[in-house]
């Protein structure tokens, strides 16, 4: 599985990798970099408890961000990870993103 394009898009355009955006879940989101992705998920043993999804962040409070295959965004509990334990939170990066707090 492979990040989205938008989500690329956004990291190569240096985008922050830590805000806060207004939402009822999700609403605070530390992105891993990019080149530690791979390991973060091996660490949260993903694949095995939460298949089909990648996690490219978390909230700083024991849940995880992350895509499934069509590119959503879901939160979820790094304790109890299950794929029934995801909460959808957007349809997409740029719906995610684009509220975000400004605190400028």
């Amino acid at each position: 599985m492979t990040l989205p394009q938008q989500y690329l898009d956004y990291i190569a355009s240096g985008g922050d990798t830590e805000f806060e955006i207004d939402a009822e879940f999700g609403s605070y989101i530390i992105l891993e970099p990019l080149d530690d992705i791979e390991q973060f998920n091996q660490d949260i043993e993903i694949n095995k408890y939460a298949p089909g999804f990648i996690a490219f962040a978390s909230d700083g409070g024991g849940e995880a961000f992350a895509f499934n295959e069509q590119a959503a965004i879901f939160l979820i509990p790094l304790i109890g990870m299950s794929p029934e334990a995801a909460t959808k939170i957007s349809e997409s990066w740029t719906e995610y993103e684009s509220k975000k707090i400004n605190t400028e």
